[in-house]
């Protein structure tokens, strides 16, 4: 049976994988898997993490729908878990909604 990593993993912006605290498996796969100690994985997640951020970014100022989608395209491909570093693409797009959605409630609450 295929399970959600993210039910038991989360990643930090340094690419480092860290357990959930009610998942018992977390721990063991990190370890098992060398998931922390292999320099090109936490290097590649951090890379990925860095890149797939800057190019939500933009997409956020975008004005080309062709380009968008494109765009979009890409990245839901990458998401969805058909791409390397899956974990990097997720959460650099919540943390880039999630400022996004900060910064438009700060700036709602001077209108």
């Amino acid at each position: 049976m295929l399970e959600d990593p993210k039910n038991h993993i989360f990643m930090d912006t340094l690419g480092v994988i860290h357990g959930l605290p009610d998942s018992s498996k977390a721990n063991t796969t990190i370890t098992l898997f060398g998931l922390n100690i292999r320099e090109t994985l936490v290097n590649g997640r951090k890379k990925e993490y860095e890149n797939i951020r800057r190019k939500v970014k933009a997409l956020l100022v975008l004005d080309d729908a062709n380009v968008i989608k494109s765009e979009l395209d890409d990245l839901k491909l990458i998401a969805q878990g058909n791409e390397r570093f899956t974990i990097a693409t997720r959460k650099a797009i919540a943390d880039v909604l999630s400022s996004n959605q900060l910064i438009s409630n700060l700036l709602s609450s001077i209108l």
